[in-house]
């Protein structure tokens, strides 16, 4: 996986339920066996994928790996610039810990000591966490340097 500034996929793009969905259509190719072929025009749910790489399918697999691979680097990185007391993990993907679970594996030791008070799943309506974050910031409830 391409992580160049500016190239290839990001955050957005592989960890979220569109992500995946678009990641799907740019990988299918590589897997003409996978069983997301057969659901090519239609939107997939993360679960879908989670089912898939469950049962053994390559592609489905690889779009999570990538996930992991992605939010576990972001983490990495974040905490290098912002020194987080803790880290959030929430929506979708990550509600019923099994993602969540893999990306903190992921998260070297070194770094997982810079975040004194861990990281954790929120527990947030997974079906609101992006509206209540927008809703936030909307608000006035982010702080500005």
């Amino acid at each position: 996986m391409n992580f160049n500034m500016g190239k290839g996929p990001h955050l957005e793009g592989i960890a979220s339920g569109i992500g995946l969905n678009q990641r799907r259509k740019e990988l299918l190719p590589e897997y003409p066996d996978s069983p997301l072929r057969e659901r090519e025009n239609e939107q997939i749910s993360g679960q879908t994928v989670f089912e898939l790489a469950k049962d053994g399918d390559a592609l489905s697999q690889r779009m999570l790996e990538e996930a992991v691979q992605t939010v576990a680097l972001l983490i990495e990185n974040m905490s290098c610039v912002t020194a987080p007391e803790t880290v959030i993990l929430g929506g979708g993907l990550v509600a019923d810990g099994w993602l969540a679970a893999r990306i903190c594996e992921r998260v070297r030791n070194k770094v997982k000591a810079r975040i004194p008070k861990g990281i954790h799943l929120s527990s947030l309506n997974p079906n609101y966490t992006g509206l209540l974050g927008a809703a936030a910031i909307g608000l006035g409830y982010q702080k500005v340097f």
